[in-house]
């Protein structure tokens, strides 16, 4: 799957989906002139306005990935039954579907991306971002 970078900062993204304001922005960026080797994601964190799961779903949405709401789409329980939990749970990604070779999966952060891709090497994948927490709970709902 072609990813295409956006040239968007990661505050404007933060901001379009609702998970930081515009005060809250111009707050980290001052504070981030006094310390200009600390990234935004980092203080974010640091300040506790967001978690680093936030942080690295904004960074993939930034580097191209689409974001998939979860809670909007419904997961075949025949598809995740294909793949272990363990798997699933340990590398935070959800089995959208498969057509053929083609996996679509959704990703919490591409922080595994690699490690993802090398067990699923059998597949085509397409990759899908989504919210830590969405995918959780869709583990929870199909597994307890």
């Amino acid at each position: 799957m072609a990813v295409r970078k956006l040239k968007v900062k990661l505050g404007e993204i933060l901001i379009q989906r609702g998970s930081l304001n515009s005060e809250q922005l111009e707050e980290i960026l001052i504070f981030q002139q006094e310390f200009p080797s600390k990234l935004i994601g980092e203080i974010l964190v640091e300040k506790g306005y967001l978690q680093k799961e936030d942080i690295d779903t904004a960074l993939a949405i930034q580097e191209g990935y689409p974001y998939l709401s979860l809670s909007r789409y419904k997961i075949e329980p025949k598809i995740l039954r294909k793949f272990p939990l363990e798997l699933m749970v340990k590398f935070k990604f959800v089995p959208l579907d498969l057509i053929g070779d083609i996996l679509t999966i959704t990703v919490s952060s591409l922080s595994h991306k690699s490690v993802i891709l090398k067990e699923l090497k059998h597949y085509k994948v397409r990759i899908f971002i989504s919210a830590c927490k969405e995918i959780r709970k869709v583990l929870e709902n199909y597994y307890g």
